[in-house]
């Protein structure tokens, strides 16, 4: 399944769902870029997660309203409801395990600065 970019106006609906993950970024983020095609490649690897896009500079509230202050930040919903945020960019490995923390309930991992 492709990204989905949300809007404030489309948000609550696609994350109505069993699960679904959020990536909040910025254009002219570097950490941004360098998740982007990780989170693409997840998306299209896990059919039964819905994967949305925010840009902060262009929905500023959805921003306001989920705390971001730093991106990227991934938000991990289930069934509709919050139930991680992650600030900072990943690998492949680390968000594999976070999308395995979602569907199993096991815990997240945590992000470590390199």
């Amino acid at each position: 399944m492709a990204t989905i970019h949300a809007t404030k106006d489309t948000f609550d609906d696609l994350v109505r769902t069993d699960y679904a993950v959020a990536d909040f970024f910025g254009d002219y983020c570097p950490a941004c870029v360098e998740l982007a095609p990780i989170f693409t490649e997840a998306s299209n690897d896990y059919a039964v997660l819905r994967f949305l896009k925010v840009n902060t500079s262009q929905e500023r509230e959805l921003a306001q309203r989920f705390d971001i202050h730093y991106i990227p930040t991934t938000i991990y919903f289930r069934n509709g409801e919050p139930v991680q945020k992650l600030v900072g960019s990943m690998d492949r490995e680390t968000m594999d395990k976070c999308i395995a923390a979602l569907l199993y309930e096991y815990p997240f991992p945590e992000l470590k600065d390199e």
